[in-house]
């Protein structure tokens, strides 16, 4: 196909699932961006770019949850995540769940400075925590494997502006 058509097909494009790289905007200024309908590697690297691509100067919240289904390279590809969110220079990371797996990522991305590191046990305690952190203008990607259950999150935190 030519580059004419491709961006014609591309601009009248819609999206066909929630949760894969779906944007929300809260009347409070934040910008979510939902990518949990799965993860893997590449998407996760894709998610994070993207999220640092729409935030621009904004700061940018990166709420991650374990990749599932990666067998004996878990450990290794949460860690390389981790690093990935240090080299793009995420403002605040916000880990869910307490697996080997993401406790890899963390201890990854804790070098970078002056990240941010938060974490919840699961997404139960994931709304108290981001009502805290949240500020307006706030661009925040929520990705992880659809079994973590952050993409039903992705739409109570679009819902959840504080008064």
């Amino acid at each position: 196909m030519d580059t004419g058509r491709i961006a014609q097909a591309l601009s009248a494009a819609e999206p066909v699932s929630a949760g894969r790289l779906q944007i929300l905007e809260r009347a409070d200024g934040v910008t979510i961006i939902n990518d949990a309908f799965n993860a893997n590697p590449e998407s996760m690297g894709a998610g994070l770019e993207t999220l640092t691509s729409v935030a621009g100067d904004r700061r940018t919240v990166a709420v991650l949850g374990e990749m599932k289904e990666l067998g004996d390279t878990a450990k290794a590809a949460h860690a390389d995540v981790g690093r990935l969110v240090g080299e793009l220079g995420i403002d605040v990371l916000v880990t869910v769940g307490t697996t080997d797996e993401m406790t890899a990522l963390a201890d990854a991305a804790r070098p970078a400075s002056p990240l941010r590191i938060e974490s919840a046990d699961d997404p139960d305690v994931l709304l108290p925590l981001l009502n805290r952190l949240l500020k307006s203008g706030d661009v925040v990607l929520v990705k992880a494997s659809k079994s973590v259950g952050l993409e039903k999150f992705a739409n109570i935190l679009h819902a959840e502006v504080r008064a």
